[in-house]
């Protein structure tokens, strides 16, 4: 469950703005949005979880006029990027495997994947310990995608698909600049040379368990 509420944060989170990695501080819009989700009623079978992320209904006055399609909201624009950045993910990760390089995650990146939305696939795979994994989206009847670029709403993921995510993660978090997070620790080092406005700080502290 938990790693199923990460999934839709991390897409929650790239829908405001696309980054390699989100730290732990996260975008008001993405935190809120993620607070309205809900843990939808169970079915028969092996390891089926329903999310349920509730989106306005069409009204008549949102309705396209003289061809200027009305914007989406941001409920709806999330599960887009979800099922956007899932398609991206996995086949970014074919690719690397035949590749041996980070390239396709990098190209992946405007398109919705993050270090956050590689760990929460891999954390929904590894969790239940199954063969694959499938996530599947349903549109809400009450609102209906009015010329949606996602047309494929079920996305698999294989068993050798997951190392893969864990690695481009791990790179993601070390190559990426972490930007708008809360760092505590003591300052060790503060320079700046004479001619310039910003300087360096180095603090020794814990970050990402590192």
């Amino acid at each position: 469950v938990q790693h199923a509420r990460d999934l839709l944060l991390a897409a929650a989170c790239a829908t405001v703005k696309s980054r390699r990695v989100f730290p732990g501080r996260k975008p008001a819009e993405a935190v809120e949005y993620i607070k309205r989700v809900r843990l939808g009623q169970t079915e028969r079978g092996s390891f089926v979880l329903n999310i349920e992320s509730p989106v306005p209904p069409a009204l008549q006055g949102n309705l396209p006029l003289a061809g200027i399609p009305h914007p989406e909201p941001f409920e709806r624009r999330v599960t887009q990027t979800l099922m956007r950045s899932l398609l991206a993910v996995r086949d970014a990760a074919s690719e690397s495997a035949s590749t041996g390089g980070l390239g396709p995650f990098d190209k992946a990146i405007e398109r919705g994947v993050s270090a956050n939305l590689c760990d929460a696939v891999a954390g929904l795979h590894e969790g239940t310990a199954v063969r694959s994994l499938t996530i599947r989206l349903h549109w809400a009847i009450a609102r209906m995608p009015v010329n949606a670029d996602i047309h494929n709403t079920t996305v698999t993921f294989s068993n050798d698909a997951i190392p893969v995510l864990r690695e481009a993660s791990r790179l993601f978090k070390e190559w990426g600049p972490w930007e708008e997070f809360e760092l505590r620790g003591i300052p060790v080092t503060l320079r700046r040379e004479e001619d310039q406005r910003e300087g360096t700080v180095t603090v020794q502290a814990v970050v990402d368990g590192s």
